[in-house]
């Protein structure tokens, strides 16, 4: 499993890796405990496994629920991102907002409200980034008040 904090200070500090990144997010968010992530030693690609079968990993079988999104490229794009909310976060809005030079911010909360559950994230390189940014951290809010 990816640690948030770690994911979210990579893309605070604009590391532009995105292949590794973004499959970093589907183990983060899309896959369940225990999933890990590791080059493929077939095509060198950075996918999500779970398990071993005679020694050789065994690649991670998706919930159907995020078929449409597995692939997607959230740093790259908006909708994919905003497609994350979605699965993530069943339940809340977003926004971005872009300032050119000075970056992006992204936010999500719950529906309805616009209290204490806004999580904004700080500036980020793209809009998309920004509001994957603020997934990471919500999520991570999330889950520190469960624990």
């Amino acid at each position: 499993m990816t640690n948030l904090q770690e994911l979210i200070d990579k893309l605070e500090a604009h590391e532009t890796y995105y292949d590794e990144l973004n499959a970093r997010i589907r183990c983060a968010l899309l896959s369940e405990p225990g999933a890990y992530l590791m080059k493929s030693p077939i095509n060198g690609a950075w996918c999500v496994y779970k398990g071993e079968r005679a020694g050789k990993p065994l690649l991670y079988e998706h919930s159907r629920a995020y078929s449409g999104i597995w692939k997607s490229e959230y740093l790259n794009s908006v909708e994919a991102a905003a497609a994350l909310v979605g699965a993530v976060l069943p339940g809340w809005d977003w926004g971005v907002m872009s300032y050119g030079v000075d970056g992006a911010h992204g936010r999500v909360w719950k529906h309805g409200y616009h209290d204490d559950t806004v999580v904004m994230s700080d500036k980020g390189a793209t809009p998309a980034i920004a509001l994957v940014i603020a997934i990471l951290k919500a999520v991570q809010q999330k889950e520190s008040v469960v624990s």
